[in-house]
C-alpha cells in the first residue's frame, strides 16, 4: 500500500472526522457556560485549538494528495475549505490580549458548528434532502428580493411619517432603525406592539390611526402575503422530488394502459 493511500485512509477516515466534529461542538458548546473551573476551561480551548488543526491540516493534505483541482470540484471540499479560512483567526485567539474584539474572533469558532451538517451524509435520502434545499434556495431569491424591497419602501415610509412621533423615536429615528422595525413587522410576531404602545403616550388621534393604518398594511403586505409566498414556494420546491418521481409513475402507467389498449384493438 502506498504512503499516499495510507494517509488518506486513516486521515479521510469518515469516522474518524464525524467524531472530531462532535467532539468540537461539545468542547464549544460546554466552553459557552459562564463561570467555569479554569483549568477546564484550559482544556476545552486545548480542544478546541486541536480540532482546528485537525481541520487545517486535513484541507492541506487532502489538497496536496489529490490536487487542488480535484479538489475544489467536491462541494463538501469546498464547503470545508471555506470553513477554515473563515475559522482560521480563531486559532490565535487565545494568545491575543484581553480585548471587547477579541469576542468577535472567539465567535468565528462557532462557525465549525456548521460542519455538523455532514451528519446529513448518514441520513436516508439525504442527496434528495440536499438537493430539494438548493432548488428551494435558488426559487426564493426572488421572493426574498421583492421582501427585501417592500421593507425599504415601508421603513422609508415610517421614518418620514414617524420619526417626530413621541414615543417613536428609537423605532424610527433612521432609515436603518426602521428597515428592522419594519423587518419585525414582516415577521407578524408582536406587530401591534409599537402602534399600541405609541398609542398611549400624548399624540393626535390622527398620527395614531395613521400609524395603526399603516402597521396594518405593512403586515398584510410584507407579512401575510410576502412571507407567505415565500413558504410556499420553498415547501413546494422541497416536495418537487416527491412530484417528479409521482409523475413518472403515471407516465408509465398511462403509457402501458395505451400499450394494452393497442393490442386490445388489434385482437379486435
Amino acid at each position: 500500500m502506498s504512503k499516499k493511500k495510507l494517509i488518506s485512509e486513516w486521515w479521510f477516515n469518515e469516522s474518524l472526522i464525524i467524531t472530531v466534529i462532535i467532539i468540537n461542538a461539545i468542547s464549544i458548546f460546554i466552553y459557552a457556560f459562564p463561570n467555569l473551573d479554569r483549568r477546564l476551561e484550559l482544556t476545552l480551548i486545548a480542544i478546541d485549538e486541536l480540532c482546528a488543526l485537525y481541520f487545517l491540516f486535513e484541507v492541506i493534505i487532502k489538497i496536496k494528495i489529490i490536487g487542488f483541482k480535484s479538489f475544489w470540484e467536491r462541494a463538501w471540499d469546498r464547503f470545508d475549505l471555506i470553513l477554515v479560512i473563515i475559522t482560521l483567526p480563531a486559532i490565535i485567539e487565545p494568545f491575543l490580549p484581553p480585548d471587547q474584539f477579541i469576542h468577535v474572533i472567539a465567535s468565528l469558532r462557532l462557525l465549525r458548528l456548521i460542519r455538523l451538517l455532514k451528519l446529513l451524509k448518514f441520513i436516508p435520502n439525504s442527496t434528495m434532502l440536499i438537493s430539494g434545499l438548493k432548488r428551494a434556495l435558488k426559487a426564493s431569491i426572488g421572493v426574498v428580493l421583492c421582501l427585501f424591497i417592500l421593507n425599504v419602501i415601508f421603513a422609508l415610509g415610517a421614518t418620514i411619517l414617524f420619526r417626530d412621533t413621541q414615543g417613536a423615536e428609537q423605532y424610527f429615528q433612521t432609515p436603518i432603525d426602521s428597515m428592522y422595525t419594519m423587518f419585525k413587522v414582516f415577521t407578524v410576531e408582536g406587530w401591534y406592539e409599537i402602534p399600541d404602545m405609541i398609542a398611549e403616550s400624548d399624540n393626535p388621534t390622527w398620527k395614531i390611526w395613521l400609524m395603526r393604518s399603516y402597521f396594518t398594511l405593512s403586515v398584510g403586505v410584507g407579512g401575510l402575503l410576502g412571507l407567505s409566498l415565500a413558504n410556499a414556494i420553498f415547501v413546494d420546491e422541497m416536495t418537487l422530488d416527491n412530484n417528479i418521481k409521482l409523475e413518472g409513475m403515471i407516465e408509465e402507467l398511462t403509457k402501458e394502459i395505451k400499450d394494452l389498449k393497442g393490442k386490445l384493438d388489434d385482437k379486435a
